[in-house]
């Protein structure tokens, strides 16, 4: 993943379920933006990977060790509030119970938008 994001525009000319603005609205928070980046690789996964990803990612991002604190919070952020997002968005299932994760539909053009569709 590099970070650099797409267009926009290539956003609005693919056949998308949802609104541009829903959908800048979801990706304004990186948790989405890292599971999204993640299921792209795996798109059979866990609650518990999807936060170990995000916290390396939050210590990338801060230069600093992640945290069982930040591990435990980012875990609960996405339980409660990320993946029930992506899932009513139809583009994950998330099993409650069991913690796996799903991708079911993430269009193309999210992964394009993100930029993890290319080689690095």
């Amino acid at each position: 993943m590099n970070n650099q994001y797409g267009s926009v525009e290539d956003l609005r000319q693919a056949a998308l379920d949802h609104s541009i603005d829903d959908i800048l609205r979801l990706c304004s928070r990186p948790h989405v933006r890292t599971v999204i980046a993640a299921l792209y690789s795996r798109p059979d996964t866990t609650l518990e990977q999807l936060s170990t990803v995000c916290a390396g990612s939050v210590a990338v991002t801060d230069d600093r060790l992640a945290t069982q604190q930040d591990f435990d919070q980012i875990q609960r952020q996405l339980y409660h509030a990320t993946l029930p997002r992506l899932e009513e968005f139809g583009w994950i299932t998330f099993d409650h119970e069991t913690g796996t994760v799903k991708e079911t539909g993430i269009p193309d053009a999210m992964y394009t938008f993100l930029g993890v569709d290319e080689t690095e």
